[in-house]
């Protein structure tokens, strides 16, 4: 592109531009941001080789995301698991005390 940059007249195209009824001003403007596009660095734009690549490295991640996904089902099920058994400890301690303290105040 750097070619067509050398080759690319700005007063050229401003008079051109003007000719054809544009502002002078806006004329000239037109004219160099017609020459900066075309001055632009493409070698900083992503080729299809690089969105294949990046395709592929988002395609691994969703693997990875979907396994972490599972281990952490399996570990949530396990303290729901957990708390489960915590609630039947706590409501069997609670009726022993209750059991206790019915006997010492004898209502048992």
């Amino acid at each position: 592109m750097a070619t067509n940059a050398a080759s690319f007249d700005t007063l050229e195209t401003a008079r051109a531009l003007e000719a054809a009824g544009m502002d002078r001003r806006v004329a000239e403007a037109t004219a160099e941001n017609i020459r900066k596009a075309s001055t632009a660095n493409f070698e900083q734009l992503a080729t299809k080789a690089d969105l294949a690549l990046i395709k592929a490295d988002l395609a691994s991640v969703k693997g990875e995301i979907k396994a972490l996904e599972g281990r952490l089902e399996g570990k949530i099920e396990a303290v729901k698991s957990e708390v489960t058994s915590v609630k039947w400890i706590v409501g069997l301690q609670f009726l022993l005390l209750l059991s206790v303290i019915a006997r010492v105040f004898g209502f048992v």
